[in-house]
């Protein structure tokens, strides 16, 4: 049944994923606008471009620079989207209390779901609203979708866990979060400027340009990662 039960987190976790991600038209226009990818597609990292040549849209996207530019504005959205639904259905059909064993009783579950905890708990959507400003207001139902996903996982992974709060099962690991996001948060608003004005200029000043360039590292660096 565990499996079962797998199966079907793994199915409709995947579905709303893509419907949102893939299926939606606009998605790549709201990821070009809420995250720093155009300016991590010209940073020299490495020796291949952003995307896969000749493709095109999200599918196309290479790994790295995807996980990258979603840490850049906290969403951390490829880490945990889709896991709110994914419970969600699992606890519809097999109830609350088959989950609480699973993650009990379940090595690999536990370690996913402790994976997904902690994706989430390096977010901030307080953060990611500020970049989400960045995008036109046609495309703001995008992210209201991710709120309202995330919430949902939230939900769903405290009540699995027994605790109030994200990573309250790791307090060194919840504290170190706690006590870098003053240091960090101020960049974020930073890289937030930098971005309006330099696209504003028609990504042709170079100034903001190396502003830019440096705020990249320093949230990279904050967060003592990449995605």
């Amino acid at each position: 049944r565990w499996l079962e039960a797998m199966d079907v987190f793994a199915r409709v976790s995947q579905e709303r994923y893509r419907a949102v991600v893939h299926d939606d038209p606009q998605f790549m226009d709201f990821f070009l606008s809420v995250t720093p990818v155009d300016v991590i597609e010209r940073m020299q990292i490495g020796s291949r471009p952003v995307s896969h040549h000749g493709g095109a849209g999200v599918s196309a996207m290479r790994a790295v620079p995807w996980l990258f530019a979603w840490s850049q504005s906290r969403h951390m959205l490829p880490g945990w989207f889709g896991t709110g639904a994914g419970l969600a259905a699992v606890q519809a059909q097999f109830g609350a209390p088959f989950l609480t064993e699973m993650y009990g009783r379940w090595p690999f579950f536990e370690g996913l779901l402790d994976d997904i905890e902690m994706r989430m708990a390096r977010a901030d959507l307080g953060i990611a609203a500020q970049y989400e400003d960045l995008a036109a207001p046609v495309l703001q139902r995008i992210a209201h979708a991710i709120r309202d996903e995330f919430q949902l996982a939230t939900g769903q992974v405290l009540a699995i866990k027994g605790c109030a709060r994200l990573l309250d099962s790791e307090p060194t690991l919840q504290r170190s979060i706690r006590l870098r996001n003053p240091y960090v948060d101020p960049i974020h608003l930073t890289q937030v400027d930098l971005l309006r004005r330099w696209r504003e200029s028609g990504r042709e000043d170079r100034e903001l340009f190396e502003a830019l360039l440096a705020s990249v590292n320093g949230i990279a660096q904050g967060l003592q990662g990449t995605g």
